[in-house]
């Protein structure tokens, strides 16, 4: 790795019989030694084979001059002392392709050209000798200065010398920059050109400040001016600019106030009028519905010229290519290798050092500096196959970050001016536009050095495989299979790198820095995610991280690191909002209000809660990208997605494992106004290493300081105390002796209230809520078990008072089990507090007065007959968001009228022959299980997103009793049924089915049942591998284009008499169908099935990415082996990524 060595001053004699030099050299270069330092003071002349070596990384020496070809291809460091450095010295450099830090110390030289070293980042000279040194750079700087400065020197400051070794003026030369001197060829009529021109646009800017200030005037005038005015000739355009530092949320009020959706006027002529939306109706329609009418349009290439024929920028058949030939890249197996290798380097090698230093020396830093650093380094690698190494402990100026975000600040306001006036701007080089010009130079030199230095690389590089970053990639292009790309273009590749660039350093940096900042806000969170990761934290499988992924998710819904998308129809066309849409039409998505809709997320929108992404069986909750664009939807949904979301758990867990951040006070946190949502003075931090305790390890024992005889349980806090007393039910809480008198009285105040089934009768609960003092209840459990009919008579009255004793409290979720006959009073129905309710009672519930849960979200009924009077609850809960139905009964479910209802769950419902009619327009999730009654579903396609079914309705009678079933008349209801039944699941993207449905679709296919084709993003099968089965998974593949992901279940639940019924009505139509079993009574499944369903999957589909198969319950170590080494062929035969567990 490393080899030092020092050879003193020498006589002459001595020098020149010394051959060890050679010798040693030899021995560390066949040792592919990776750092060489030498120490020569006697005279020595380095042979030819020591410039050829392809290990070397770091070489520091007092002198070189070589007379051959250097061949060092890994060299990366080169300090050199005291040598003389003539011509040969660019041998040097140009046989050093990866040097990326040179040091001069003492050295005599007279041109310095490093212009062919494009990785070379640092330099460092020092010239400490008193030896006279020519350097053409002193000469460069001279001349920079002299030709465009006139320097005057401070009057009356004494000049002269300092007493020491090296002659510096004593007190320095302090002076001033006078006006800059224009150059010789400008002459006087180009200057007057250039103030006319300059002149002309200050009197149009004036002139436009002047009608803003007057309507600032009027806006500070009057106090009860509505959130958007139509001013005359300047439109929307005041209001904007007026609220401009705040633009973010004062779109998400303007948005709530005018129902999602208004149209916003520009000034008069100046084609800046544009729709602004956050419906999730609307954004499903534009980016997947109707995704080909939606395009980015002329004016977004306009703004976002820069980016040329990017991706990001691009349209039809260009972006087409784009996409697929960057989905090839993106899933390609060496780019994702060399993702996590970069990203776990760049980790453990210079974040994780640099904050090591920061805690060390307890400085702050800027978090956000600190990130957008690592993600372009990381992206540039990825990108360019080039290490900006950006991130060090010297944190150098980034010349590119400057741009990138001079860029992306000066972009944002191109949206609100008119064409002409930006591009004005443009020309003359004035406001922002000149950031704009400065950035594009920036970027244009950049790449014209990378792309130049990758083409050299191409042409030497031979029959050896090619890189796999995206530079030469690009240049390697398939033009056969992707017709529009131009790898022999350099402005191409430079427009598609860049974009995709500033998408990988951007986006994540900044998700990665308002995590941490809502982190700070939050230390409940941050040590829920610290324990999870001590428990759970595996580098290979991140995916175990719920509650990390969660918090993640919450912080991207409230600060998306793109908080706009912009859209432009090409046809006319209405939203389901009803809004008309003319062609040629800009719209914008305001992402960062979307987060914010308490129509779309709740009352809490704005709360930072990681559990609303988290089931209730712990695991993630998925939510339609309609909801949740912060990834875009549709066709145009992140190619990064998976490698952004995987780097930022890696950071994330790295850091919040090891360190624990403090936000500098007095800092004012705000977003830029941007395309990018950075924070806008940065986010300035302290950091301090934390002490590590893996799961496996106890904690210290501490010696316990409370007298004897005394809990030290009773002196926490009264938050803490009231946090556990809500995992024990009330009554053991309040008559146990273990409990000190100290928890008596916490418990009094308690706001979590159980009385869960056992002996006590309801009087002595009356008994212990007389010393209840709280104001206000959070949650409130009673549970009633079945009693004589005298006796249920007598406790009627005591379920009332427990009923209106919770209500007199405020209750927000209130759970009841009723198993005796009960009939709910009328004030049980009027209720302004209540946020869940839960009821599991075979009592009929039917309200007879009005129902008033004006703030109800979550609704679960249980074992209840509902008639038509259920229609007075829905009426009566405008907040209704999700419902829950089990085992109920009923004929008719319309819930047109409840507009914030997203979730419907139906579970085991009573076999009834009424046929239900369900009415769910409004629902993003749908859940049938077991559902054995008749129905039919209608109006629930247009805004349906992700569905679970399994019901077993669909047995017809036709294939369970005769033998020709074409004869039986309830074939054509049950094809009537199926068809209406596939027709609203045609929208949904994540789908999930069990194996009575796929049954019921085996069969459907064999009726002639016309399946849809369906947009199925993500589909999970709950099955076991059936016969039965199959044909039903194939077809919904089949039609199924978009499908990029199924998660398979081996299950042990079926319907054995379904299956035999099933079996006997189906044939096998295809020798393959053999493979399948007909049965499903097997515990160990063998390979060559596995494999056979795993080919069947891959065969039907056509944009699989990733396949997960859940087989440990059915297969043995010997034969998960197999399957393993199976699943590793067909991943890397049809380039899908398949995961077994």
């Amino acid at each position: 790795m490393r080899f030092h060595l020092y050879v003193d001053r020498e006589t002459s004699e001595a020098s020149e019989r010394s051959h060890h030099g050679d010798t040693l050299i030899k021995f560390a270069i066949s040792h592919n030694m990776e750092k060489l330092s030498f120490v020569l003071n006697a005279y020595y002349v380095f042979p030819d084979f020591f410039f050829s070596n392809s290990s070397l990384k770091q070489f520091i020496y007092f002198g070189i001059r070589p007379k051959c070809t250097v061949s060092w291809t890994s060299l990366q460091n080169l300090s050199l002392r005291n040598s003389s450095l003539g011509d040969s010295f660019t041998k040097v450099l140009s046989g050093s392709p990866m040097l990326e830090s040179l040091t001069l110390q003492s050295c005599l030289l007279s041109c310095l050209d490093l212009s062919e070293s494009p990785r070379l980042r640092r330099l460092d000279i020092d010239f400490k000798n008193s030896s006279p040194i020519k350097c053409h750079i002193m000469k460069m700087v001279a001349v920079e200065i002299i030709q465009n400065y006139d320097f005057k020197v401070v009057d009356s400051q004494k000049i002269e010398p300092v007493p020491s070794v090296i002659l510096r003026i004593k007190h320095g030369l302090k002076g001033f920059c006078a006006e800059k001197r224009e150059s010789k060829w400008r002459n006087r009529v180009t200057r007057r050109r250039q103030k006319g021109r300059e002149s002309l646009f200050g009197v149009l800017i004036a002139f436009i400040f002047f009608l803003v200030f007057l309507c600032f005037f009027l806006c500070k005038k009057s106090h009860n001016v509505a959130l958007l005015k139509n001013w005359p000739f300047l439109g929307m355009l005041p209001g904007v600019l007026f609220n401009l530092p705040r633009i973010f949320d004062w779109l998400s009020e303007v948005h709530e106030a005018n129902d999602m959706t208004f149209a916003f006027k520009g000034p008069w002529f100046s084609g800046t009028d544009m729709l602004f939306t956050v419906d999730p109706r609307n954004v499903n329609h534009m980016l997947s519905s109707n995704f080909p009418n939606y395009h980015r349009g002329p004016e977004f290439r306009k703004i976002f010229d820069i980016l040329g024929d990017g991706i990001v920028a691009a349209d039809m058949e260009l972006w087409e290519d784009l996409r697929k030939s960057g989905h090839a890249l993106f899933h390609h197996q060496n780019f994702l290798e060399l993702s996590l290798s970069c990203t776990t380097s760049k980790l453990k090698d210079h974040l994780v050092p640099f904050l090591d230093k920061a805690a060390e020396e307890n400085i702050v830093i800027d978090l956000q500096d600190v990130f957008k650093r690592f993600m372009f380094d990381t992206a540039s690698i990825l990108m360019t196959g080039y290490d900006q190494m950006s991130l060090s402990i010297e944190m150098p100026e980034v010349e590119f970050s400057e741009a990138a975000d001079f860029f992306e600040e000066a972009t944002f306001y191109r949206h609100l001016k008119p064409v002409i006036l930006w591009r004005l701007q443009y020309l003359i080089g004035v406001g922002t536009e000149r950031k704009i010009r400065t950035a594009s130079e920036i970027f244009n030199s950049l790449f014209a050095k990378i792309i130049s230095s990758r083409r050299k690389e191409e042409i030497s590089r031979g029959e050896k495989e090619p890189g796999i970053d995206a530079v030469t990639y690009y240049l390697n292009a398939d033009t056969t299979k992707y017709k529009l790309l131009k790898p022999s273009n350099d402005k191409f590749i430079r427009d598609v790198v860049l974009s995709l660039l500033l998408a990988g350093r951007d986006t994540t940096s900044s998700a990665l820095t308002w995590f941490f900042w809502l982190l700070s806000k939050h230390p409940q969170v941050m040590t829920k995610i610290r324990q999870e990761i001590n428990a759970k934290f595996d580098a290979t499988d991140l995916e175990k991280l719920v509650y990390l992924h969660a918090a993640l998710s919450e912080s991207m819904r409230l600060y998306p690191p793109v908080p706009f998308n912009h859209k432009s129809s090409s046809k006319s066309d209405v939203l389901p909002s009803g809004h008309k849409v003319v062609a040629g039409s800009k719209i914008v998505i305001s992402i960062y209000a979307l987060g914010r809709m308490r129509c779309v997320w709740g009352e809490d929108a704005s709360d930072f809660k990681p559990e609303r992404w988290i089931s209730e069986n712990g695991g993630l909750r998925s939510e339609p990208s309609s909801k949740f664009l912060v990834f875009s939807a549709g066709p145009r949904t992140c190619l990064g997605k998976r490698l952004a979301l995987l780097q930022m758990k890696m950071v994330a867990a790295e850091i919040i494992q090891n360190y624990d951040f403090k936000v500098v006070e007095g800092q004012k946190i705000e977003p830029v106004t941007s395309i990018i949502l950075r924070i806008k003075h940065g986010l300035k931090v302290t950091v301090r290493l934390i002490e590590i305790r893996t799961a496996m390890e106890e904690p210290p024992k501490e010696e316990s300081t409370a007298p004897a005889g005394v809990d030290s349980v009773s002196s926490l806090p009264d938050e803490m105390l009231h946090h556990i007393l809500s995992f024990v039910p009330t009554k053991i809480a309040i008559t146990t002796s273990v409990l000190s008198k100290r928890w008596r009285h916490v418990w009094c105040k308690t706001p979590y209230l159980s009385f869960p089934h056992h002996k006590s009768s309801l009087e002595s609960i009356h008994e212990t809520l007389a010393s209840y003092t709280a104001a206000k209840i959070t949650r409130f459990h009673l549970y009633v078990d079945r009693e004589t009919p005298e006796a249920s008579e007598r406790s009627r009255h005591h379920v009332d008072s427990l009923i209106k004793f919770a209500i007199s409290h405020n209750v927000e979720k209130l759970s009841l089990v009723l198993n005796a006959y009960y009939a709910f009073p009328d004030f049980f129905f009027s209720n302004s507090s209540l946020k869940q309710l839960i009821v599991d009672s075979w009592n009929y519930i039917r309200p007879k007065c009005t129902v008033s849960w004006t703030s109800l979200q979550n609704l679960s009924l249980r074992n209840s007959s509902l008639d038509e009077s259920f229609t007075k609850v829905l009426s009566g809960s405008p907040m209704l968001e999700s419902l829950t139905l089990q085992s109920c009964s009923l004929s008719c479910l319309d819930l047109s009228e409840s507009p914030r209802l997203r979730r419907l769950d139906l579970e085991f419902f009573n076999s009834s022959p009424r046929k239900c009619h369900i009415v769910a327009p409004h629902i993003h999730y749908l859940r049938m299980i077991d559902f054995t009654q008749k129905y039919s579903l209608v109006d629930v396609s247009s805004s349906l997103i992700e569905a679970n079914i399994d019901t077993i309705y669909f047995l017809p009678r036709f294939w369970c009793t005769q033998d020709d079933p074409s004869k039986d008349p309830s074939k054509e209801d049950y094809q009537v049924m199926m068809q209406t039944m596939l027709e609203n699941l045609q929208n949904v993207e994540n789908l999930t089915v069990g194996l009575s449905f796929l049954q019921m679709l085996s069969i459907a296919e064999f009726s002639g049942v016309h399946f849809p084709t369906f947009k199925v993003k993500t589909l999970t099968l709950k099955t076991t591998i059936l016969r039965s089965a199959v044909l039903g998974i194939a077809k919904l593949l089949q039609n199924s284009p978009e499908l990029n992901k199924i998660v398979f279940y081996k299950t042990e639940d079926w319907n054995c008499s379904v299956e035999k019924y099933v079996n006997r009505y189906m044939e096998p139509q295809d020798p393959q169908d053999l493979i399948f079993p007909a049965k499903s009574a097997f515990k160990v499944a063998k390979p060559d099935l596995v494999a056979s369903f795993m080919e069947l999957l891959l065969r039907n589909t056509r944009k699989l990415e990733t396949l997960v198969l859940q087989l440990r319950s059915c297969l043995n170590t010997s034969n998960y082996d197999e399957v393993s080494q199976i699943a590793l062929t067909l991943s890397h035969k049809n380039k899908v990524s398949i995961v077994l567990k």
